[in-house]
C-alpha cells in the first residue's frame, strides 16, 4: 500500500501554480471512542483542513470551524456533529466542553451537520467527530500519511486536465506504471454534482 505524501502534495501545488484555489487533506480514521462526562459511544473521526467544508458541504450550527491556527498549533480541538452531540450531551451547544476521543482529550469548537447528502465520503458530518488534519496525525501516530486529497482550481481551469497531471505526479513520485488506473481513485465532484442536479 502507498500514501499520498507532503512531497506530492508540494509538487501538486507547484504544478498548478495560479490555477490552484485549494488543496484540502483528509483522513478518516473509521469509529472511534467518544466520550462526554457522562455517555460515550463509537462515531466516526476524521482528520481535515479547514477547505473539507467546501468539499463536503456542511454548516456550523454552533461555534466556528477548524482554521489554519488549529492546524499550525496542532490544537487538541474538534467539531461534532449534530447527532452526535445529541446522543452524548444533555445541551445542543456544548462548545468549549472537552470530549475524548480514543483516550485523548480535545476541547469542542463547533457543531456541525451536513447540508447535501447526495455528497459524501461515506458519512455525514452530523454523525462524525473532525479534528485539525495535523493533531489527527499526531493522535493516530500517522506522520507524513494522507488518505485523502481534494484540488479546488478557479473557475476557469479544466478540471480533468488538472486530474491527469495530478495522477501523473502521484505515479511518479510513488512508482505506480503510468497505465495503472487501480493503483488510486480520482473522482469529480463537478461530474458527481451534475449527476444529481440534471
Amino acid at each position: 500500500a502507498w500514501y499520498i505524501q507532503s512531497r506530492d502534495i508540494s509538487d501538486i501545488r507547484q504544478k498548478m501554480g495560479s490555477r490552484l484555489r485549494y488543496v484540502t487533506l483528509a483522513n478518516l480514521d473509521g469509529f472511534q471512542q467518544i466520550g462526554s462526562r457522562t455517555r460515550s459511544g463509537y462515531y466516526q473521526t476524521a482528520g481535515v483542513t479547514p477547505t473539507y467544508y467546501i468539499d463536503i458541504p456542511q454548516k456550523v450550527i454552533y461555534g466556528r470551524y477548524i482554521n489554519d491556527t488549529d492546524i499550525d498549533e496542532h490544537r487538541k480541538v474538534c467539531l461534532v456533529g449534530e447527532r452526535v452531540v445529541a446522543e452524548l450531551f444533555d445541551n445542543d451547544n456544548p462548545v468549549g466542553e472537552d470530549l475524548t476521543v480514543d483516550g485523548s482529550v480535545y476541547k469542542i469548537v463547533g457543531v456541525i451537520t451536513h447540508t447535501n447528502e447526495n455528497i459524501s465520503v461515506g458519512f455525514f458530518s452530523q454523525d462524525c467527530v473532525l479534528l485539525p488534519f495535523t493533531t489527527e496525525q499526531d493522535a493516530f501516530d500517522h506522520k507524513d500519511r494522507i488518505g485523502m486529497i481534494s484540488v479546488g482550481l478557479y473557475d476557469k481551469y479544466d478540471i480533468n486536465t488538472a486530474n491527469s497531471e495530478i495522477s501523473a505526479i502521484l505515479k511518479r513520485n510513488h512508482n505506480i506504471h503510468p497505465e495503472d488506473n487501480a493503483a488510486m481513485e480520482i473522482i469529480s465532484m463537478v461530474d458527481a454534482v451534475s449527476v444529481y442536479e440534471s
